[in-house]
């Protein structure tokens, strides 16, 4: 359980993706489903792995962007304009909590790099689902 807006919240479920390569990415979007407890935090995890399984060999980190989706007062960027990225590694956890899907757009871009085309990546993100969601999930 952790604190969200309303008090205590409980995660209830985990989305997984995996990218094969660098060429596999997510668009950029906000998680701001109905079935998700507004405003609870997201733990986001990222497990990297070269495909070719060298050892001594650490695959590179994955970029994550993000984009104003509704700029606050004052904020002279406009909706869709980068306001930064984070390098996410073996490991990392990222959380995104508070207003992030509100004023917030993010995503994990494609890549024709080369240096990527082995790197895997793995990424869970645990989420708190409301109740009535939970109540209708199958069993």
């Amino acid at each position: 359980e952790s604190g969200g807006p309303g008090g205590p919240v409980s995660f209830t479920g985990v989305h997984c993706n995996w990218y094969a390569d660098g060429k596999a990415g997510v668009q950029p979007h906000q998680d701001d489903e109905k079935q998700l407890i507004k405003g609870a935090p997201i733990f986001s995890y990222t497990f990297l792995k070269n495909a070719n399984g060298c050892a001594g060999t650490d695959p590179l980190p994955r970029e994550f962007r993000i984009y104003n989706a509704e700029p606050l007062d004052g904020d002279k960027r406009k909706r869709g304009d980068k306001v930064g990225s984070i390098w996410l590694g073996q490991g990392d956890l990222l959380i995104m909590a508070g207003d992030m899907q509100t004023y917030f757009f993010h995503e994990v871009p494609k890549t024709n790099h080369k240096q990527y085309s082995n790197t895997q990546r793995i990424n869970m993100t645990v989420r708190a689902f409301t109740p009535a969601a939970v109540a209708g999930a199958p069993q």
